[in-house]
């Protein structure tokens, strides 16, 4: 694009248009590349904005995470607590307990998702950043 923009220019030196002629043709390539400039924001906005909500997601798995271990926690309180279930194949805490394991590890399985997927739009945030970098550059 710039060895274009370079072509363009000589272009013009070369040929004997007038000089509004010429400026209005520069004006042009400023404005293409201050069009393609605005779009690597948007995608960059975009991906960024993607990026918050995928942290707040996490925040609340995880949160999701601490219920489930302190309500583990609250029922091996009560199991050993014999005035609740004296027997000892007391079954009140079975279906928690079972689902606990799975839920936990869902949730965990979730956030390693997110984590890759994460790693990923970052390096699309980098190439964003270095792209308006380069526009940057152009322009000026």
């Amino acid at each position: 694009e710039l060895n274009d923009a370079k072509n363009e220019l000589e272009y013009l030196k070369s040929t004997k248009l007038t000089s509004d002629e010429t400026v209005n043709s520069i004006d042009l390539l400023i404005r293409q590349k201050k069009n393609k400039l605005d779009s690597v924001i948007i995608e960059l906005n975009e991906t960024k904005s993607w990026l918050l909500g995928v942290s707040k997601v996490r925040e609340q798995i995880e949160a999701e995470i601490e219920t489930l271990s302190l309500n583990e926690d609250s029922r091996k309180l009560f199991s050993s607590f014999n005035e609740i279930c004296p027997s000892t194949c007391c079954s009140l805490f079975k279906v928690s307990s079972e689902s606990f394991g799975k839920n936990l590890l869902y949730l965990k399985d979730q956030i390693k998702d997110l984590a890759r997927t994460e790693q990923v739009q970052q390096l699309a945030v980098e190439r964003f950043d270095l792209r308006k970098k380069d526009f940057e550059d152009d322009l000026s």
